[in-house]
């Protein structure tokens, strides 16, 4: 970020530091405590855990024996290499982090600053509307004007496991739901369904937004999978427990990465494009690992952040 003068520069480090000490209060008063996650990943194993992620997407570099490292594109990624190997039954950690992801853009190498927290351990409704009431916090707290929004990973996968597509589709199908593209989920379904049972459901994903009375009238004439049922079951149970104006549902919700396998939220503000925060809940096997540990946890993009608090201030 380039500033006009010397002092708009310190002013911008200043509010900086303040916000980062504020959310630094609000996550310790919960009982989190700081982790710094390793900087560089295996390029074999990333790929291998992330396979729809853009390999020209990743900053990329050659260590001494010639294997190849990425500058961390993702900070849940980290932390659980670090951790599950020394993991044991029992254990529960409250984590949070200040630290930066790595992206490689047609315009160079771009440095985003993530703050975040991650809660190992526990697997409860309880849990969940703990970290969900942390986050209407954080965002009550600055004052901001923001929406956020709540899906379940199952529903998606759900869907596209009874759709009985092979992997390539899969992975198309993804992509065009992750852009919400919907020229393009119409082709798709003239292409490649014939009469599937879900393919009603697909039809109208990108219109299943807003409360889950909304979304059950727009399914109400669709004959659902029992196991989507229970997974809009479990979704109306959240509803329930959040009750807040600003949490709405969007059940089009994805992922870029694949390892969500419940709870998923993505948080908006009123003068910002595109996702501030992004979280959600999941489980370390599907990360790779033989041991399965339940986890969920979300990040705030902080320089979107604090742009909304610097506009606020004035």
């Amino acid at each position: 970020m380039t500033f006009p003068t010397l002092n708009d520069a310190l002013n911008y480090h200043q509010q900086k530091f303040e916000v980062i000490k504020r959310l630094e209060t609000i996550i310790t008063e919960q009982g989190y405590q700081m982790i710094e996650p390793a900087y560089f990943e295996n390029y074999d194993h990333f790929i291998k855990m992330h396979q729809r992620i853009e390999k020209t997407s990743m900053v990329k570099l050659i260590d001494a024996e010639g294997n190849i490292r990425v500058l961390r594109p993702d900070i849940t990624t980290s932390i659980m290499k670090d951790l599950i190997p020394k993991w044991h039954n029992g254990l529960k950690l409250k984590l949070f982090y200040n630290t930066t992801v790595f992206v490689n853009t047609k315009a160079g190498i771009k440095e985003q600053k993530q703050f975040g927290v991650e809660y190992l351990g526990p697997q409860t409704p309880t849990t969940d509307s703990e970290l969900i009431a942390i986050i209407l916090e954080i965002f009550n707290d600055f004052n901001l004007a923001f929406i956020l929004e709540v899906s379940h990973a199952d529903f998606l996968h759900q869907l596209i496991d009874n759709l009985a597509l092979d992997h390539e589709q899969i992975d198309t199908l993804k992509d065009i739901i992750y852009h919400k593209n919907r020229y393009a989920l119409n082709k798709f379904i003239d292409k490649n369904l014939n009469q599937n049972p879900s393919q009603q459901v697909l039809a109208t994903l990108f219109d299943l937004q807003g409360t889950l009375e909304v979304i059950d009238d727009k399914l109400a004439n669709i004959d659902l999978p029992e196991n989507i049922k229970t997974t809009l079951a479990q979704l109306a149970n959240y509803q329930s427990q959040f009750k807040n104006d600003a949490v709405t549902f969007d059940l089009s919700m994805l992922s870029q990465y694949d390892y969500y396998s419940g709870l998923i939220f993505k948080g908006y503000l009123a003068n910002v494009p595109s996702a501030v925060l992004n979280g959600g809940r999941y489980n370390t096997q599907a990360m790779g690992y033989k041991k399965s540990v339940p986890a969920i946890g979300f990040s705030f993009s902080l320089a979107a952040l604090l742009q909304e608090v610097m506009k606020n201030n004035g």
